[in-house]
């Protein structure tokens, strides 16, 4: 059996690279046996999953999340006609250059949006009280896998989803986790392989 010093070191020709310090030593990290196939149930029974309203279970096999504000310098959505719309297409755009994808292959979920009443400013010619309609404070964006949609070699199908959510961590039950069963997996989803 094959030993992890065996192998090439993947960052040997990256030029000027410098690989960070480590604040531990590889060889003083404590084990714990798992037998030898325990890794991959531990993998499997770690993931996240959910039964899509069709019976059709889908896994979470990436996720990331950022203020749903962030990077916006100046403007709200009671300042900007359109706020919201601008911020979940924005959104939309730039998650499709990272995942170097169409806009079209990513699932957008529609918010539940928070509504506030507020006060206006005395200069402005409104009622004294507006609603204002904000975004969840969480922007997320998953990629869920599950077994293949159409092609008989492909391997399982992906999809990547956008939502927005009140607090950082998996998706929330209620209104994100219901959309999220009501997805037209076998529609939207795209059949791969390793």
């Amino acid at each position: 059996m094959p030993e992890p010093d065996d192998f090439d070191d993947p960052f040997e020709d990256l030029g000027s690279y410098e690989a960070p310090v480590l604040p531990f030593d590889w060889k003083s990290l404590p084990h714990e046996p798992v037998g030898p196939n325990g890794y991959r149930p531990r993998a499997a029974k770690a993931a996240w999953s959910l039964a899509l309203a069709t019976g059709r279970v889908i896994r979470l096999t990436s996720i990331q999340q950022i203020g749903t504000l962030a990077g916006v310098l100046c403007g709200g959505p009671r300042s900007v006609p359109d706020f919201n719309d601008h911020i979940v297409k924005n959104a939309v755009g730039y998650l499709a250059q990272d995942l170097k994808c169409k806009e079209s292959e990513i699932a957008v979920l529609p918010p539940l949006l928070l509504r506030s009443i507020e006060r206006k400013p005395p200069r402005e010619p409104r009622p004294e009280e507006i609603a204002v309609d904000y975004l969840p404070p969480v922007r997320t964006l998953a990629m869920f896998e599950s077994a293949p949609v159409s092609d008989p070699d492909a391997m399982f199908s992906t999809l990547n989803v956008l939502w927005f959510q009140n607090g950082y961590g998996l998706p929330e039950a209620g209104h994100v986790t219901d959309q999220l069963r009501a997805l037209d997996w076998d529609r939207l989803a795209q059949d791969g392989s390793y």
